[in-house]
């Protein structure tokens, strides 16, 4: 066995060529007694000492001279012995590529916020400001990710250019069973990861850098969407509020 295959776990079983010769022979009732005397004296040279290499080149010889018939004997037999078929057992747990089923199941528990959304933002960091908001949120890729924008206005008529404007895509990741989110707002870009709380609330977050962190917590049912946006300096240990959220289906 090569230190692959038993680095590999495989269970190989190692066949002289006599063996494989009376397996030729057995399937196909095989009677050219030349072929017989030339693959027995095979044998012989290996059981002389003669190197692996060696034994291979004489091997080859042997079955360039015999009949297409042993030669088709041969070929099945060993595309059908367990060295052939040994196969290594990918190991338990691996991962076998993006479940679909899983990740639209995951994304159908935030079909809620699908449409469109209106109401307030009351920001108190970095400066207290109240910014009149609305959210456009859309499935995408046959339903493995959420599209959604965000654009806040100065006044209530959403007049004149908007202040806030941001895009985020969110997907879900099996592998690891957390959401994933891309978020674009003002040149920057932010990647942030998000689960389901035990209450049912959606929270998502990121950590910018040190002991920073910051998360916002959504609850949502099909009419309302309110989200708190918190920051912690200290690893998480408090937080501090920074925008509270209040959205109503549009009409």
């Amino acid at each position: 066995m090569s230190a692959n295959a038993q680095a590999a776990g495989l269970s190989v079983e190692l066949v002289s060529i006599a063996e494989l010769e009376d397996r030729f022979v057995a399937t196909l009732r095989f009677t050219n007694a030349d072929a017989r005397r030339r693959l027995l004296r095979a044998n012989e040279s290996e059981s002389a000492g003669l190197t692996a290499g060696r034994r291979r080149a004489l091997l080859d010889k042997v079955l360039l001279a015999t009949p297409m018939r042993l030669l088709v004997a041969v070929f099945a037999l060993i595309c059908l012995s367990p060295l052939a078929l040994a196969q290594p057992a990918p190991p338990q747990g691996a991962y076998r590529g993006p479940d679909l089923g899983v990740q639209r199941a995951a994304m159908a528990r935030l079909e809620p916020l699908l449409g469109r959304w209106q109401g307030q933002a009351n920001l108190s960091f970095p400066e207290a400001m109240l910014v009149h908001q609305t959210e456009q949120v859309e499935t995408d890729l046959d339903g493995l990710v959420l599209v959604i924008r965000g654009t806040g206005y100065a006044t209530p008529d959403h007049a004149g250019p908007p202040v806030f404007q941001a895009m985020a895509v969110a997907s879900f990741d099996d592998r690891s069973g957390v959401y994933e989110f891309r978020s674009y707002s003002g040149g920057r870009t932010i990647t942030a990861t998000g689960q389901f709380l035990p209450d049912g609330a959606f929270r998502w977050g990121f950590n910018p850098g040190g002991a920073v962190q910051i998360r916002y917590t959504i609850r949502f049912d099909a009419n309302s969407w309110t989200e708190v946006g918190e920051m912690s300096r200290d690893g998480g240990a408090t937080w501090t509020q920074t925008i509270s959220l209040q959205l109503a289906r549009a009409p």
